[in-house]
């Protein structure tokens, strides 16, 4: 199963702000078990979008991830609520970072091997076409080839 980019910007946020709730109603607040689902579900996304879609888990990734915090986030108020969005943001810092780079570096991987198997593919039909030229070009003149 292939993911689009709708598909993983919901499956992101929804695991995202499971887990944030979670987190918030066993240790009173996103933390540990928030950032490392956050992390596992971005590689999982990541690996699993379509070929043409690669960008989409590095995108959707911080946005899931800012949505979850702010569905998460306490205070009073407009201000106490943004406060609490930003504070979050520069503790949680780091499992932001981690997520978004193993969805970069995943995506960046499977490009190159999307590449490189192209590459192959291109070769060996190239290589095919021209052994099939020769043979053909080799039969017409009694099995002689010309230099």
């Amino acid at each position: 199963m292939r993911l689009t980019p709708s598909g993983v910007g919901v499956l992101l946020v929804l695991v995202s702000v499971g887990a944030a709730w979670l987190d918030r109603l066993v240790f009173d607040g996103p933390g540990v078990l928030f950032g490392l689902v956050f992390v596992l579900t971005s590689a999982w996304c990541a690996a699993r979008v379509r070929d043409a879609d690669l960008a989409a888990a590095p995108i959707a990734a911080p946005l899931a991830f800012a949505l979850a915090l702010v569905a998460t986030s306490g205070g009073a108020g407009l201000a106490g609520r943004v406060l609490a969005l930003v504070s979050a943001l520069s503790e949680l810092a780091g499992w932001l970072y981690g997520g978004t780079a193993v969805c970069v570096l995943l995506a960046l991987l499977r490009r190159r091997a999307l590449r490189v198997a192209a590459r192959r593919a291109a070769q060996a039909q190239a290589h095919a076409q021209a052994q099939t030229h020769a043979a053909q070009s080799g039969g017409a003149r009694g099995g002689r080839r010309q230099a």
